[in-house]
């Protein structure tokens, strides 16, 4: 871990939080992102991403808080609070231009960001990589990161395998769309395929992450340390979603094609698996109650 070696900046930073934005009263700050990890933290390009909690989000007005942090004196460099309100989450993020190590800031509320949503909205929710970046791989700065109990019930080490299953379904449908564009942009070399094609990938690799029960903590940054480390992908599957194996980005797209392809008859056969487990439980279960009679 990296953070060691930036213990004054963090010092400074957890000061200017708890001092300078006290009226913001932080419940919690958690650090994540590639300083927390293994592999991936670049000196002099990466910074230190933090996120703070605080339930004043919500009870006074968003432009009033980033009125407090305007006027706290820090050099923000080129982003301002900003109030974001996306799939993700609402929250406001800052950028602290510190002179060891730039740190990104995003103030969130005390809770889990849109998990009222998480049997719905699979295809563009971020709350596989939430539970992975700050819940499973997060370092406190202070405080106990909220809802940290009901994660670890409710989704550590996983989903349980009936949300599982309604996510990867979900995401599931959305990739056969994309999967059919990316198939005829290939057999027509369309130059437009690239953008469908990085789109289709951010999907499947999102679902990859579901059908082998780990949480991702980004779907693109940190890829190499992720497929490595987490998922344990082959080299080879590692270079075809990386496209490096080919010059011609058609000849990419087909061997991502197959790759996903290979995964999805994986995934139908877990399935197929499963169902004929339940139905054999049913039969055995009505065959008890017939004898019960």
């Amino acid at each position: 871990m990296f953070l060691t070696q930036y213990k004054n900046a963090l010092k400074d930073i957890k000061k200017y939080l708890q001092s300078d934005l006290k009226y913001l009263d932080f419940q919690a700050a958690q650090i994540y992102g590639s300083s927390t990890y293994a592999f991936g933290f670049k000196e002099g390009i990466s910074d230190i991403d933090i996120c703070v909690y605080t339930d004043k989000m919500g009870k006074i007005p968003d432009h009033q808080i980033v009125d407090l942090i305007n006027k706290s004196g820090i050099d923000f460099k080129d982003k301002q609070p900003t109030i974001i309100d996306d799939y993700i989450a609402h929250r406001i993020e800052f950028y602290i231009d510190h002179p060891d190590i730039p740190f990104d800031i995003t103030i969130l509320r005390p809770e889990i960001p849109r998990v009222e949503n998480v049997g719905s909205a699979a295809s563009y929710d971020s709350i596989d990589m939430i539970i992975g970046a700050l819940y499973q791989h997060g370092v406190p700065l202070f405080g106990e990161i909220p809802e940290r109990k009901r994660v670890e019930k409710e989704f550590l080490p996983f989903y349980n395998d009936d949300l599982r299953k309604q996510r990867l379904d979900i995401l599931g449908n959305r990739l056969k769309t994309y999967t059919q564009r990316v198939e005829v942009l290939t057999e027509e070399k369309d130059p437009d395929i690239l953008d469908h094609l990085y789109k289709t990938r951010n999907h499947f690799i999102k679902w990859l992450f579901m059908y082998k029960r780990k949480y991702p903590v980004c779907l693109h940054k940190h890829l190499t340390y992720q497929f490595d480390q987490i998922l344990k992908l082959p080299k080879e599957e590692q270079e075809i979603l990386f496209f490096n194996k080919n010059q011609n980005i058609y000849d990419s797209a087909k061997e991502f094609l197959s790759l996903s392809k290979k995964y999805y008859i994986l995934y139908n056969k877990e399935q197929t698996l499963v169902n004929k487990h339940v139905q054999q439980y049913l039969s055995i279960q009505g065959r008890g109650k017939v004898n019960e009679r």
